[in-house]
């Protein structure tokens, strides 16, 4: 248990539970930085295939791909579920690290807007700019450099090098989190808390670099609030 509050945090842990105890429909509170991201190592172009040794000190292939088969998108979207309208799915663009063949993690990245569904958000996505809203790296290979390894082929395919610019959202109360993303943190846009009770949303920013439609919404799903990055 104490281990587990080191890696998270106790206020993300709290928040957590308190989402878990309180159904969905009901309520959902997060906070979250909006941070802008880049690649400390951008001089040396990432490679698809890279060399790691396991704990037996024998070598194992970790190749990078963007997309998949059909069989290797079901087991995408099982280890990364997000609920997003049908009609985006199109626009959404997985990037996947398999180890010696197997499925080690996944990350996603919009390119023109994004729903936060149980929020009531809809981030507007600018010309240049990338979205990276989901990621995760199974248990089992984690601890190897597999996360930093392949967000760095994402933001390079996704167009870093030619002025892309790539953000994310990450609870700042997160400590494995921030220290996952410490090295590629490039700046800060601002900090968002949102409050939705039932179909009623609430909105609040900190920052310069953030900005909404309006603070509030009395309809989540028919009018969620926009989210714009400056």
């Amino acid at each position: 248990m104490f281990k587990k509050i080191r890696q998270r945090g106790f206020v993300y842990l709290v928040g957590s539970a308190i989402n878990r105890v309180i159904p969905e429909w009901m309520m959902r509170y997060a906070v979250f930085d909006v941070f802008e991201l880049h690649d400390p190592s951008a001089s040396s172009p990432p490679a698809s295939i890279e060399k790691l040794s396991n704990c037996e000190g024998k070598s194992e292939n970790l190749a990078f791909l963007r997309g998949g088969t059909a069989d290797q998108m079901v087991d995408i979207h099982a280890l990364t579920p997000y609920v997003d309208p049908d009609e985006d799915r199109d626009r959404r663009t997985p990037y996947q690290a398999r180890l010696d063949g197997q499925l080690a993690g996944v990350v996603w990245f919009a390119t023109t807007s994004y729903q936060e569904t149980d929020l009531g958000l809809c981030l507007n996505l600018q010309p240049k700019q990338s979205w990276l809203f989901a990621a995760e790296v199974r248990s089992i290979f984690r601890g190897r450099g597999v996360y930093s390894r392949l967000v760095r082929f994402a933001m390079d395919d996704q167009g870093l090098p030619d002025g892309q610019r790539i953000f994310a959202a990450i609870n700042p109360h997160n400590v494995a989190s921030m220290k996952a993303h410490r090295k590629i943190i490039q700046s800060k846009a601002g900090r968002v808390r949102v409050l939705r009770i039932l179909s009623n949303v609430f909105f609040w920013t900190r920052g310069d670099g953030v900005h909404l439609s309006r603070c509030c919404s009395r309809d989540a799903s028919g009018r969620p609030l926009e989210i714009l990055i400056k």
